[in-house]
C-alpha cells in the first residue's frame, strides 16, 4: 500500500509541475530526482543508474535518430517542400481528396503545431462543403495525426523502442493497426459531412508533383521492407532531401543550428536516466509483494498513467517517457507486445482527446471554432479505436504473437 501511495504522489507531482507550464525537460529531471527520494536510493543506486544510462548504446541511438529526424525536418520546412504538393491536392476535381489528403501529408512530419501548416489548404477545400468552423477543426487535427501510431519519424515511439530496448520496425508493425482503424474512424464520421457544392477541371499530374514525398518514402521502405537500420535509413533519406532541394553546403550549418532543440536533447537523456532509476527501484516488484496484485493490474496501472500523462501534457514523448520505463522495469527482459501496443495506444489517445495539444488549440483558434462543437466530432472518432485497441489485445493474446 505504501509503494501504491508513492506512486501516486509521484503522479500527482509531475501533474502539478506540468500545471506550472514548466519546460518538459525540466520537468522529467525533477521526476526522476523525486523518485530517488521518494524510494530512497542511495547515492551508489543514483550513481550506477546515471552512468547506465550514459553506457547505454540505445541512449546515443536515440539521440541520433532525434537529431537527423530534426535536421531533416528543418530542410523540409526550409526548402518549403511539401508546399508544391499541397498546392496540387488543392486543386482536385475532387474536393473531398483535397480536403483530407493535405493534413493527412502534413502529418508524416513530426513538426510541432503542423496542424496549422495544413490548415490553410483546408480552409480553401472547405468552401467547396457545407462545413462548421468546428468541423474544419475537426477534419484539419484528426487527418493530420493518422500516422503517430506506427510512423518511425514521432519522437513517442523512438523513445519507447529506445527504453524497452526493441528494434522499432517491431513497435512499428504491432501498433500499424491502430493507423487502419483512424483512417477508417475518420472517414466513417467525416464524409457524411462532404456534400460537395461546384466542380472544378481535372488537375494534370506528373512524377515532379510526387518529388517532396521521396525522402519519407525511402525512410520507410528502407526501415520496414528491406530492414535496414532506422538510422541509415535516416540519414538517407536526408541526404535525398538535401539532393532534391539543392541544398547548398553552407546552407547546412546554418539549418542544422536552426532545427536542433536543446529541449529535445535534454528530454532524451533525463528519459533513459529515468528508465534506469525506475528499474533500480523496482516499484511493480514493491507493489506486487505489498498488495499481491495480479501481474495484469499492474500492466492496467501503467496503461492509466500513460492515458493520464497524454491527456494532461498532451505530448507523445512525455507519456512515452513516464510509462514506457515502468513498463520496461515489469517486463524484465521479456517483451509483451501486447502491452506495448495497449500503454502506446491509450497514451496517445490521451494525448488526441486533450485541449493542451498544440494542433488541436492552434487549428482551433485559427479557424475560430468552438471546442463543444469540435468534441461532438472527436470523441465518437476516438471510440472505436480505443474499443479496438482492447479487441486487437485480446486477438493478439488468441492467436500468440
Amino acid at each position: 500500500m505504501i509503494t501504491l501511495l508513492k506512486l501516486a504522489f509521484l503522479i500527482i507531482f509531475i501533474l502539478a509541475l506540468i500545471r506550472l507550464k514548466i519546460n518538459i525537460a525540466v520537468v522529467i529531471f525533477f521526476l526522476l530526482m523525486a523518485t530517488t527520494l521518494v524510494f530512497g536510493l542511495s547515492p551508489s543506486e543514483i550513481k550506477t543508474s546515471v552512468i547506465k544510462a550514459f553506457l547505454s548504446p540505445f541512449t546515443y541511438k536515440l539521440a541520433g535518430m532525434i537529431i537527423t529526424i530534426l535536421f531533416l525536418e528543418g530542410i523540409m520546412e526550409e526548402k518549403k517542400l511539401f508546399t508544391g504538393l499541397i498546392n496540387l491536392l488543392s486543386n482536385f476535381k475532387t474536393k473531398k481528396w483535397a480536403l483530407l489528403l493535405p493534413p493527412s501529408i502534413i502529418g508524416l512530419l513530426p513538426m510541432p503545431g503542423g496542424a496549422l501548416v495544413s490548415a490553410p489548404a483546408v480552409k480553401v477545400a472547405s468552401e467547396h462543403f457545407k462545413l462548421s468552423p468546428s468541423d474544419k477543426t475537426y477534419i484539419n487535427f484528426w487527418f493530420r495525426h493518422l500516422w503517430e501510431y506506427w510512423w518511425p519519424l514521432y519522437p513517442g515511439l523512438l523513445v519507447a523502442s529506445a527504453v524497452l530496448q526493441v528494434p522499432i520496425r517491431n513497435i512499428m508493425l504491432y501498433l500499424f493497426p491502430l493507423s487502419v482503424i483512424s483512417i477508417i474512424s475518420g472517414l466513417i464520421f467525416t464524409l457524411p459531412l462532404l456534400k460537395e457544392e461546384k466542380k472544378t477541371e481535372r488537375t494534370q499530374f506528373n512524377f515532379q508533383n510526387f518529388i517532396p514525398l521521396l525522402p519519407i518514402i525511402t525512410i520507410i521502405i528502407l526501415t520496414l521492407f528491406f530492414k535496414i537500420n532506422f538510422i541509415i535509413s535516416l540519414v538517407t533519406g536526408t541526404l535525398i532531401a538535401i539532393l532534391i532541394t539543392r541544398t547548398g553546403l553552407k546552407e547546412l550549418p546554418r539549418i542544422f543550428y536552426r532545427a536542433m532543440n536543446p529541449t529535445i536533447i535534454s528530454l532524451i537523456i533525463f528519459i533513459m536516466i529515468y528508465r534506469e532509476i525506475i528499474i533500480t527501484a523496482d516499484i511493480f516488484g514493491k507493489l506486487q509483494n505489498e498488495l499481491t496484485l495480479p501481474q495484469t493490474i499492474n500492466y492496467i496501472i501503467v496503461t492509466a498513467i500513460s492515458f493520464t500523462i497524454g491527456f494532461l501534457t498532451g505530448i507523445n514523448q512525455i507519456f512515452a517517457g513516464v510509462a514506457f520505463p515502468m513498463l520496461a522495469s515489469l517486463f524484465n527482459g521479456n517483451i509483451d507486445y501486447r502491452w506495448v501496443m495497449l500503454v502506446y495506444s491509450f497514451g496517445f489517445i490521451g494525448v488526441l482527446s486533450t485541449p493542451t495539444h498544440l494542433c488541436l488549440t492552434l487549428t482551433k483558434e485559427y479557424f475560430r471554432a468552438d471546442w463543444r462543437g469540435i468534441y461532438k466530432k472527436l470523441i465518437p472518432t476516438l471510440l472505436p479505436v480505443a474499443g479496438f485497441a482492447i479487441l486487437y489485445y485480446f486477438i493478439l493474446t488468441y492467436i500468440k504473437l
